[in-house]
């Protein structure tokens, strides 16, 4: 089968597709927490990959990457791969910017590149928000002499949630529309997603996504083209999972023919302890699922230290890409990419990440010369409350620790209040949405032990949150 799909002004395949798709689905590995309720694809990453299209170099955030990422569908369920905004926010949440009241929040981003000497000014993002939501994301270029708009994202909101989202590009004398997502939400899970262009003089539609959730999990998401008079079906995924559990066993990837669906590609997934181990693309030939790529994982103490791709050759798996990843106090620290010479692992590019209280503040990626590291992109990142002037001083910031991490369920926080006041818990997930909370207390100024129960919670990564007289947040993994 070779069904053409629409994108952005040309078509694609689903064979087309399996270039992306090699790093698509190490991609998942990459991103995808063990377990989670909208859980991830081995294509969902197409838009967003932490590896370069071409090579096994992690890519620093580019312009389109530094775009706020709008809940969508997969690029694969658009079938196309270098649509920076149709990737899946469900599974970039570390670009999507969803914050508790109160928490510390992301305001700018500053990319350097490496001249060879000096770290030199590119661009820069800056976000705005209100109420904890992000309501303008603001890219800018740097000139040499001064920052000149290139690109910004309005967002809007209704009972928190996002429903529109507009995207504007500078014109040198003033924002000039260029494409617009329209959002729909039942019991607060997102169902549609419509796309839109905007053709100079009114918003033209493009693709519609519809969600459909069986039991609080993605069942099944539907993708639409609009014809110029209706919308028509074009590709969908249906997802299923092991029984009882939040587990995604497979997504299978079905083109529409004009009068029924055919098979495209799928993805089936395996785990050991509630930890995901392996995931297997396939391609359907017609008559048979073929073998495309795989990728599994190794774990140690809960966290995902090797990652490798594999490709199959007609016979039989051949490596292909590997990551190694090094944590620090549960903290990602380095990632460092490597590719197969046909004997053994060659080094290609290295991410190396330094934080403040639990934060991301500096990511350093650079290229393997044949010899030694060599720098190039450095991304800065600031945080701030963005509301400290309207709203008086900031909370105090409070060094919190959690441990063990990873936990079974019984957590112990450890935190130092330098006051005496009330102070809240409260754990979330990788979407924000609070599972678990401890009623507010009022406790001495001094260090503090306090219990936390986490058994009910399902395998995954989470983020700890103390409020209050003091703000404090670390990233915790609960493991099975």
């Amino acid at each position: 089968m070779n069904v053409s799909i629409p994108c952005a002004g040309r078509s694609l395949s689903f064979r087309s597709l399996l270039p992306s798709l090699v790093l698509s689905l190490l991609g998942a590995l990459l991103s995808l927490p063990p377990a989670q309720a909208q859980p991830s694809s081995p294509w969902t990453e197409l838009c967003a990959q932490r590896l370069a299209p071409d090579s096994a170099s992690p890519t620093y955030p580019s312009r389109s990457h530094l775009r706020k990422a709008t809940p969508g569908p997969s690029a694969a369920r658009l079938g196309c791969a270098d649509m920076g905004r149709a990737s899946d926010a469900r599974h970039r949440t570390h670009r999507r910017v969803v914050h508790a009241e109160g928490t510390m929040m992301l305001l700018e981003e500053l990319v350097e590149e490496w001249t060879g000497s000096a770290w030199a000014i590119v661009f820069r993002t800056l976000r705005t928000y209100e109420d904890g939501l992000q309501t303008e994301l603001l890219e800018q270029l740097w000139t040499g002499a001064a920052w000149a708009n290139n690109f910004r994202s309005l967002d809007t909101y209704e009972d928190r949630l996002l429903t529109e989202s507009v995207g504007q590009f500078w014109d040198d004398t003033a924002w000039a529309n260029s494409s617009r997502d329209l959002f729909a939400y039942e019991d607060g899970f997102q169902t549609e997603n419509v796309f839109q262009s905007w053709d100079g003089s009114a918003w033209v539609n493009n693709v519609r996504l519809f969600d459909t959730y069986e039991e609080g999990l993605l069942g099944e998401g539907l993708v639409q083209v609009w014809t110029g008079t209706a919308w028509e079906n074009n590709t969908r995924s249906l997802f299923t999972y092991e029984d009882g559990t939040l587990l995604l066993l497979e997504e299978l990837g079905e083109a529409w023919t004009g009068s029924a669906w055919e098979n495209g590609i799928r993805s089936l997934f395996t785990y050991e302890d509630g930890l995901l181990g392996e995931g297997v693309a396939q391609v359907w030939t017609g008559t048979a699922w073929e073998n495309s790529t795989r990728a599994f994982r190794t774990y140690e103490d809960g966290f995902a230290t090797e990652i490798t791709l594999q490709i199959w050759d007609d016979s039989a798996w051949a490596n292909n890409v590997r990551i190694l990843d090094t944590y620090e106090g549960g903290l990602l620290t380095e990632t460092v990419s490597q590719v197969w010479d046909d004997s053994a692992w060659a080094n290609s590019a290295r991410n190396l990440i330094a934080y403040e209280d639990g934060l991301e503040t500096e990511r350093v990626i650079q290229d393997w010369d044949g010899s030694a590291w060599v720098n190039n992109i450095r991304v800065r990142s600031t945080y701030g409350n963005s509301t400290a002037a309207e709203d008086g001083p900031t909370t105090p910031r409070a060094r919190l620790a959690a441990y063990p991490n990873p936990t079974r369920g019984a957590l112990t926080v450890a935190l130092e209040m330098p006051m005496a006041g009330a102070l809240r818990l409260a754990v979330y997930d990788l979407l924000g949405r609070r599972v678990a909370e401890q009623p507010e207390r009022t406790l001495p100024a001094g260090a503090h032990e306090l219990p936390l129960d986490l058994s009910a919670l399902p395998t995954g990564v989470y983020v700890v949150r103390a409020s209050g007289a003091v703000e404090a947040t670390q990233r915790t993994t609960v493991t099975r």
